[in-house]
């Protein structure tokens, strides 16, 4: 929340001189920073999850391998 918000006042059109850098680009710079920072904090909650199911299925690939064929 805080990241965000400084983000917003950051590139408000207030603060920036028009001349040296564009207020709509800084607007959406803004958005895509927070897109970014909301997909990286999800790629890793992803990215675990995946990773376990992974080693759920080798622990139990392994068990069926491990046991005497009937």
């Amino acid at each position: 929340m805080f990241l965000f918000g400084a983000l917003s006042t950051g590139t408000s059109q207030k603060n920036l001189d028009p001349e040296i850098f564009k207020p709509e680009l800084a607007d959406k710079m803004s958005l895509m920073i927070q897109g970014l920072v909301v997909l990286f904090v999800g790629a890793d909650l992803l990215v675990l999850s995946v990773w376990n199911a992974r080693k759920k299925v080798r622990r139990q690939e392994a068990q069926v391998q491990a046991e005497p064929a009937t």
